[in-house]
């Protein structure tokens, strides 16, 4: 499992790609897969976001690294869902799981800390 730890600025569309891959580097295919993402105060806190492939706020393998969309996993935060987030610190971990496993998670290919940039501008629609 990789530790990745990103900063999400609240309020604006956040979009992070990640590639998965072995320990001898090579890229692990993860078509038809589902992924889900909580960021948490703390494991077991408060749910400050999630993201999901359910939603289409996780894409697997609809983006292409270096031309090839193999193992791609891109994760999108829309401002709308960051925007009420008002803490600055939380963690978070990636789970992916196939339809016959039984929906129990197999793996977790990314884990780490998350930082909210808070916004300071308010814009009303």
């Amino acid at each position: 499992m990789a530790e990745i730890d990103f900063t999400i600025p609240t309020g604006v569309t956040w979009r992070r790609v990640v590639v998965r891959k072995d320990s001898a580097g090579n890229r692990v295919s993860v078509a038809g897969m589902h992924a889900k993402l909580e960021v948490r105060q703390r494991p077991g806190g408060q749910v400050y976001l999630s993201i999901s492939t359910d939603e289409g706020t996780i894409k697997l393998e609809a983006d292409a690294v270096d031309g090839d969309p193999t193992g791609v996993v891109t994760m999108i935060v829309p401002g709308p869902r960051s925007a009420p987030v008002s803490a600055t610190t939380g963690v978070y971990d990636m789970r992916l799981w196939s339809d016959t496993e039984d929906g129990e998670p197999s793996f977790r290919p990314i884990e780490g800390k998350i930082t909210f940039d808070l916004q300071v501008t308010q814009v009303s629609s």
